[in-house]
This record gives C-alpha cells, structure tokens and sequence, in this order.
C-alpha cells in the first residue's frame, strides 16, 4: 500500500478533478473500457492518450502545472506517419508532472513488477510493423520463403549508413547527397520477429542455411527467411521495426534518429515511467539540425525515465545536437542547455541494437539501469554504437549499472560505454575542443558498474585528437571481456582517474588505441593520470606499456595495484601479487573471502574492503534471479 498511498490514488483520494482552478489534476486512460467524452477521472477514464495528453496540454498553456496521467493495462498501438505522441509535461521540482502505467498491489492479476520493485498494471506502447503479405517459397530453393513487404524506402545520406558499407549490402550506395540521387534505405527489416521469436540477419540469400535466419534486398523490396520449426510462414504472424512512410522533410535527407518516433515535446520536471516499450525505431524524435521557428523549440529538463522495460528497440533515448557549438547565422538551431539533468533509472534494455541513452547537456544521470544481451545477432549491421554515449555533456554519472552479454555478433560495431568526442579531421566532434585542444565539456563519472561477458570494447574514451578530462572511473567490475580491451584511451588526459576496479578475464584490460595517430595524441601533450587500487585476476593483458610513456611534463601514477594469474609482466609502483580470494566470481560475488586477512595488509584493492562490506547496489551476487525473470 505504501507505494499507491505515495502517488495519492487510494480509495480514490484522485478520483475528483480540479478543472476551474490551478491545482493539478490525475487523469486516466483506459484503451479498453474508456471514452474520450468521459471526464477522465478514475471512474469515467478516457479512451485515448492523444485526449489526456492533449488537456493536459491545454492546462500547461494556463500555467497548470504537476498533472499526472495514469494508463490501465493494455496494448497501446497507433498507426501513423508523424510521431505518435506530443507531450506538454511540466511539473515542479516538488511535484513532478508524470506519465505512467497505473501503479498496482503486489502480486495483483495481471500486474507486473518492474525494476525498482514497485508493481504496476501491464501497459504496452507496441510499434511492431506487421506484415501480412503472402509468402511463397523461392523457386529451387527447400526452405527459403520470401514476400514482399512494401516497407516505404527512405532518402539516407551515405554517412550514415556506415554499419552497412561493410556487408553485402543489397543496395546502391550513393555518395551524392542531393535529392533525387541519395540513397534509398529502410531500417525496417533489421529486426523481425516470428510469432514473437526473433530472427537472425544474414547478409544475403545464400547465407541462408537455418532456421530462423532471414534477408532483404532493397532494391526488389524482397523479404527472404527460413521459418522456424518448418512452418509454413503465412500460418505465423510477423513483426519488423516500422517500415511506412515518415514525415521527415523533403530535401533534407533521412538521418539515423529524425523523423517518427514515440514521443516528442516540451518536458520540465516530468516522470515517465511503469511501461513497457516493445520493436520501436526510436522512443523521442529529436531536433539536432534546425527549427524552422523559435515556437517549435523543444526544452527537455529535469526528467525521470524510471523502471520501463524496453524490448527489441533500435534507437531509444537520444538527446543529441551536433549544431550547438556552430553560429546561428540563417536557421534557428537547438541549444546546448535544451537537453539537462535526466535521471535515466531502474530501467531493463532487453536485446538493444543501439543507443540506449546518448547524453547532451549538463547533469544526466543513468543508474541501476540492465542492459541484458545488447547488440546480438538479430538486427545484423543494425546493431551499433555505444550503449551509453556521452557526447556533448558536463557533469555525467553513470553507476550501479548491469550489462551482460554484449556484442554477440560479427559486426561488432559497438561499445558498452563511449565519449565520443575527438577526431583531428574537422569533423563534428572536432567542434567540442576548446582552441587550446582540450575537450570543452567533460566532468564524468563511471562507477559501481558491472560488465560481464562483454565482446568488443566496455568503454571507449574518446576518439583522439583532443584531450580529455575530469573523468574518473572506479568501483567497476569487468568480468570476461574479448576482441578489445576493457578500457581504451585514444589520446592524453587531463584529470583521469581510474581506481578500485576489478579486472577479471579479459584479453586488455587497460589500453592506448591502436595505431601510431593515437600515440602522438597521447604524447603530444602533458596528461595528468592516476591508476591506482585496482585489482588485476587472470587476464590476458592489464596495462599497455606504451601509457608508460606519456608526454615528458605528465604527471602518471600507474601503482598499488594488486595482480594474480596473469599472463603480462606486474607493472607498477608498490605493486603486489598474491591470491585476492574472491568468493564467487561465477556468481558475481568478488568480495574477499570471508576469513581472509590478505587485504588487511592493504590499504584498499578493488570496491571491496577487507570486511566484505559493500556499496549500496553493488550486490551484484542477488541479481542472477532478476535477470532471468526478465529474459
């Protein structure tokens, strides 16, 4: 009770509206039972999301602010062209607007207990794309079916389908970005599903050799699959990522991430939270590249993104604007401080094929998020880039987070983490270093995380070519990492920290990009790095030697770390070499064995004390049970 009672809607203490006066009012939608004449009150709900949203709307243009909308159970599935939802959420800092599934009772029928360990009703925003045209078997072929979808192919610039350039892309690839001539493109078949299943991406038809593994021509509009359980496959229902026309504009070119999506709108001290979101492009449209007038200008501050599910989603929360640092000469662009301060928490990202919060603006918090079988096999080039990727931002703090089992495919485009600025070129990241070559933001933290079973790098810092800084990285755990180091540096530092980490079954552990470039950014100028506390266990490398030979008026400690098993030398100051007795690793548990007086003698090796004391949600040991709830 103690939850319902928090948001004030027992025994229908919300049930009565407040609609002449000032004070905020709790609307309710039910899909199923509700009407949009109703008054939207817990007895007489509205029928559609569009009608609470749109008075709710109203009453902000008043100065009402806090208003909260809570949907009954069901599947909320909307067909349209345009982004689905407009938001106008304001709250205050005391009393924040929210957009919610209807809280529930423990263990009530039907409901569904998210992340945090509240109980809500089961909510379903659905973005599937059927298909329902008729399949036929393709002509000498046993297994293979095919069907043509009719997925509206859309105008993409060439460099942004950089994922593709390396497969048997199935397309023309233009690099004339002037309409007519660009590429045509949908993202569309890069996910689909049978009767819930999904199916593996290959890049042609005669890559097709078992069940479940499908491909598409863009250029015949041709949809290729070998069904699962040999079923005929016009007796399964089929779902893709959305593939029908989208109200970009014309001449501007499709980017990865404009266009549809979701959500769009103003959100100020505004909660979204309790649902999930199922084979979505992208949950909020986002302007990076102009507004055609100031009216259309989009402000997203102060907002709660709290104990959603995502499942088989493409591009989910991306707060971007490559145009901040330019002159606004001729066309209205976005600003640095429209994105700020959002609490990204308790949230599952089930089998992600891409970003699952990308950061801009000062403030952003993402924690006790899982992230669980990211950039696997089914989505094919599709699955790309980082999962967190801190781009334009200040002040960022990413903790107590859990990713497993990520990049399990052969494209291996991705990181866990990224700060993905630098680039010597002059291309848009270039524009976030000051004229004296260092990074005009920063100020990161990375902390109480654990990353296990990761392929491909766990945190990219940087692309080189400017210096980075204030960014300190501790109390993680990386337990197996394969094809890249855990930790990669691309140029010098000013202010890097990375301490009391564990290092556990990785190829690298910590290293310096590959090639000569990346060595004279690193050398180029004086970086200022302390790699101390660590705990280095049965890896395969831990430290690149060439981050021993920084420029000549550096300030590098690189010292007290503990290493055991290893098949690299000990480097270091004050290094030490014994057993450091974890419980279980195989259960996520890398606390010093109970008993054990080796750490005693030490001031602080890994997140761990001596005493086996921890953290607040760094009992990653208690979490196995969860995470196969979810999968």
């Amino acid at each position: 009770m103690l939850f319902l009672a928090q948001i004030g809607i027992i025994s229908g203490c919300a049930n009565t509206h407040n609609l002449t006066g000032n004070s905020p009012s709790v609307f309710y939608v039910d899909s199923k039972n509700g009407k949009d004449s109703n008054s939207g009150d817990i007895d007489n709900p509205f029928q559609s999301l569009d009608k609470a949203l749109e008075l709710v709307g109203e009453r902000v243009k008043k100065g009402i602010l806090s208003d909260k909308i809570y949907l009954r159970a069901g599947r909320y599935k909307k067909v349209s062209a345009s982004t689905l939802y407009r938001l106008e959420l304001k709250g205050t800092q005391d009393n924040f607007a929210e957009l919610s599934a209807m809280p529930a009772e423990p263990n009530a029928p039907g409901a569904v207990q998210r992340k945090s360990g509240n109980w809500y009703e089961e909510v379903i925003f659905d973005d599937a794309y059927a298909i329902d045209t008729p399949w036929e078997k393709v002509p000498g072929e046993k297994n293979i079916w095919k069907t043509s979808p009719g997925f509206t192919r859309l105008e993409w610039t060439h460099q942004n389908l950089w994922p593709w350039t390396r497969t048997e892309k199935g397309f023309p690839l233009s690099k004339n970005d002037d309409t007519p001539e660009t590429t045509l493109f949908t993202v569309a078949p890069y996910m689909l599903m049978q009767d819930g299943e999904p199916t593996i991406w290959m890049d042609d038809t005669k890559s097709l050799t078992d069940p479940g593994m499908r491909t598409y021509n863009h250029q015949t509009g041709e949809l290729f699959v070998i069904p699962y359980d040999g079923k005929d496959p016009n007796n399964s229902t089929w779902e893709s990522w959305y593939g029908g026309p989208e109200d970009f504009e014309i001449g501007t070119l499709h980017l990865d991430g404009e266009g549809r999506g979701l959500f769009d709108g103003n959100l100020e001290f505004a909660a979204i939270r309790g649902f999930e979101f199922y084979m979505f492009n992208k949950i909020f449209e986002f302007h990076r590249r102009k507004y055609h007038n100031e009216s259309e200008r989009v402000i997203q501050r102060n907002v709660l993104m709290e104990d959603n599910l995502f499942r088989y989603g493409w591009i989910h929360i991306l707060l971007d604007g490559n145009t901040v640092n330019h002159t606004q000469r001729d066309i209205i662009l976005p600003r640095y401080h429209d994105r700020s301060a959002w609490t990204v928490r308790n949230n599952v990202y089930y089998r992600a094929s891409r970003e699952c919060f990308q950061l801009h603006g000062d403030n952003h918090v993402f924690e006790y998020n899982d992230i669980i079988e990211r950039l696997g096999p089914w989505a094919g080039p599709a699955a790309c880039v980082s999962a967190v990727n801190t781009r334009n931002t200040r002040n960022a703090l990413i903790r107590n987070n859990y990713i497993v089992k990520h990049g399990k495919n052969r494209y291996r485009n991705g990181s866990v983490f990224m700060i993905e600025v630098g680039g010597p070129s002059g291309d848009e990241s270039g524009t976030h270093k000051t004229n004296g070559g260092d990074y005009r933001f920063g100020g990161q933290t990375y902390e109480n995380n654990l990353l296990e079973d990761i392929t491909g790098p766990a945190l990219i810092m940087g692309k080189g070519g400017v210096r980075m800084r204030n960014i300190t990285i501790r109390n993680n755990i990386f337990k197996t990492g394969r094809h890249s180091a855990a930790i990669r540096l691309s140029s010098a530092h000013m202010n890097l920290t990375i301490e009391n980490n564990i290092f556990y079954d990785q190829e690298e552990s910590i290293s310096l990009a590959g090639g000569k470039n990346y060595l004279e950014f690193y050398q180029s100028v004086p970086s200022v790095i302390s790699i101390k506390g660590n705990i280095f266990a049965k890896n395969n490398k831990t430290i690149d030697k060439q981050l021993f030979s920084p420029h000549k008026s550096s300030k590098l400690y690189i010292g007290d770390n503990l290493y055991y098993e290893n098949k690299q030398q000990v480097l270091g100051e004050r290094s030490l070499q014994y057993d450091p007795m974890f419980r279980a690793p195989e259960r996520l548990d890398f606390r010093p064995a109970s008993g054990q007086s080796n750490h005693l003698d030490y001031y602080f090796a890994g997140p761990y004390p001596a005493d086996g004391s921890y953290i607040i949600g760094m009992d990653w040991w208690n979490r196995n049970q969860y995470i196969e709830t979810i999968k």
